[in-house]
């Protein structure tokens, strides 16, 4: 009965983190717009990918941004209701990205979390 309970505990602790599969939904980059970010010293221009994540307990959305972006990233949660996100415009600012969706919805992100995943 304990080896029971305790692989009921790693699976109950290990589920939300098991990727099963990732889509790539969007994908994006600040050079298209001519802006760069200094990451520790170095002027690099940044990716941004939606993805859709699923999990061993369900299915959810995700901005991945970063200089090594899908690789290396600083994730930012989407989530505004059950539809899939779908991306409307990006506007790549000096200190930030702005992301708007079709929904109306938007999430802004500052470079300095973005900058710090190579």
């Amino acid at each position: 009965m304990v080896s029971f309970a305790l692989s009921l505990g790693i699976v109950a602790l290990l589920a939300p983190t098991v990727t099963l599969s990732t889509d790539d939904l969007h994908a994006e980059s600040s050079a298209d717009s001519r802006v760069t970010y200094d990451c520790s010293g170095a002027e690099l221009s940044s990716e941004l990918w939606l993805v859709r994540v699923s999990r061993l307990l369900g299915t959810h959305h995700e901005l991945r941004i970063g200089p090594g972006a899908p690789d290396r990233y600083y994730p930012a949660p989407v989530a505004f209701g059950d539809d899939e996100p779908r991306i409307d415009h990006v506007e790549w600012g000096t200190g930030e990205v702005a992301v708007t969706f079709e929904s109306g919805d938007s999430v802004r992100v500052a470079a300095e979390n973005y900058c710090g995943v190579q």
